[in-house]
């Protein structure tokens, strides 16, 4: 991004977006989709809660936006830039993950 292009917000809001985002995995010989052509736009001061049956992709999801995993294809992207060490710490200060049973 280059000085004259303006970041993506919601007013002055932070904006986290992921853009065509796929994760697959290889097990077995087949090639197994966990997140597929994922699109979602959270502005900051939201709470979002991603629910759904045990395998759904939830946990992988947390992994992709934490930076742990590396998307198959797609973007993660905070107020429009793909600056991994930007983004991480400002995550660091948003992000709460909760286990369930």
């Amino acid at each position: 991004m280059n000085g004259s292009e303006k970041t993506r917000t919601c007013g002055d809001m932070k904006v986290l977006e992921l853009k065509n985002l796929s994760f697959e995995v290889h097990e077995d010989g087949i090639d197994r989709a966990i997140v597929h052509d994922m699109n979602l736009v959270i502005p900051d001061n939201k709470f979002v809660v991603i629910t759904g049956p045990n395998g759904g992709g939830k946990s992988t999801l947390a992994r992709l936006i934490a930076g742990i995993e590396q998307p198959t294809e797609g973007q993660i992207l905070l107020d429009g830039s793909s600056d991994l060490l930007m983004f991480l710490v400002a995550l660091r200060e948003h992000i709460f993950l909760l286990g369930g049973q």
